[in-house]
């Protein structure tokens, strides 16, 4: 077992403090898939961090905001129809992205959570991945290939 939900006991998705203060938040589905991500991202902010203004050898900006400011917040919800009433609000009025599996479960709860998470407020967009899932993508084809593909569409809510 490499994780393990007590069902129906999740009081939140799984990371969802990290959501407090983001604009962007990624939801996927299930803990590997948020861990994959995750690494992902990391290895962006150690490349980015690099890359630095040689007079105060710090980070170069984004054009829309500081470095945390710009890398999303990633939460996971367990499996396709995890998502328990009374969490959309958590994520209200921010921009979502759904990086749920590739799967006939995963499209279909997709659908679903984009009516609920429009609902509320939010910006919705569907990331499908290449394979069955987010921790698919890293394995294949690194963290690199996986922060890009995220990063695409997260300037197409501009």
């Amino acid at each position: 077992i490499r994780f393990l939900w007590t069902i129906g006991k999740a009081a939140a998705p799984w990371g969802v403090h990290s959501a407090y203060g983001k604009q962007f938040v990624i939801v996927t589905e299930g803990e590997s898939d948020c861990l994959a991500i995750g690494q992902a991202l990391e290895g962006f902010r150690e490349a980015y961090q690099q890359d630095a203004d040689p007079d105060t050898r710090r980070p170069y900006e984004d054009p829309r905001g500081s470095l945390e400011a710009m890398i999303p917040a990633v939460v996971a919800i367990p499996g396709a129809g995890g998502m328990k009433a009374g969490w959309d609000a958590l994520l209200a009025s921010k921009n979502v992205i759904l990086a749920l599996d590739a799967d006939r479960a995963g499209r279909e709860s997709a659908a679903k959570l984009r009516e609920r998470l429009t609902a509320a407020g939010c910006v919705i967009r569907d990331w499908m991945p290449p394979y069955k899932d987010a921790r698919n993508m890293l394995l294949h084809d690194g963290e690199h290939a996986l922060y890009e593909s995220i990063f695409e569409l997260m300037y197409s809510f501009e």
